[in-house]
């Protein structure tokens, strides 16, 4: 009998995948991912009391396609079709903790990195009734910014964390008295 496949469990890079025997004479199992040099087998042949293997490393968004393979006495037995999933893409986790300090013409701002995700950070500053991206593009892994040029007066900031799947603005605003 050919085997059957259970749920997948995904996250954004990996996925655990299941399986039912729905019969005798398993003597182990394979199983093989579809890649772009076509069908490899991943891991090691498994057991025949062995029912899940899990595949790390994949690329939210991207479309991956996995064949089961029972090994019997007799030979190979497929499952009757493959199994497609596609891991979500998800926005940065939000930065954390973030101070704010004033000095002579400057403000220092600082934060956690909450995500191992992110594309880079941005830092916002209240001007004249909206949000203006002071900072740029900040490498991924930045935890701290200085603005300077700036005259005497209180200042409120926004850290964000973004990727291609999104932007995650970080904890309350925080601000800084410079002088």
């Amino acid at each position: 009998n050919q085997p059957s496949y259970g749920d997948p469990t995904v996250t954004s890079t990996a996925v655990t995948l299941t399986w039912s025997n729905n019969g005798t004479g398993a003597t182990g199992w394979r199983m093989l991912k579809n890649t772009p040099q076509g069908w490899v087998e991943i891991g090691s042949p498994m057991a025949a009391d062995v029912f899940s293997i899990e595949d790390t490393g994949l690329t939210p968004g991207a479309y991956y396609a996995y064949w089961l393979i029972k090994d019997t006495a007799a030979g190979a037995v497929y499952a009757a079709t493959y199994i497609t999933i596609i891991p979500p893409a998800q926005a940065p986790a939000k930065p954390a903790f973030a101070s704010a300090w004033g000095g002579s013409g400057q403000a220092t701002l600082t934060w956690q990195d909450n995500s191992s995700n992110e594309d880079g950070f941005r830092v916002l500053r209240y001007v004249g009734g909206s949000w203006v991206d002071v900072s740029g593009a900040l490498a991924p892994g930045t935890t701290t910014f200085t603005d300077t040029g700036l005259a005497p007066g209180q200042y409120a900031y926004w850290i964000t964390a973004y990727n291609a799947s999104g932007t995650s603005y970080g904890p309350a605003l925080i601000s800084a008295s410079v002088y």
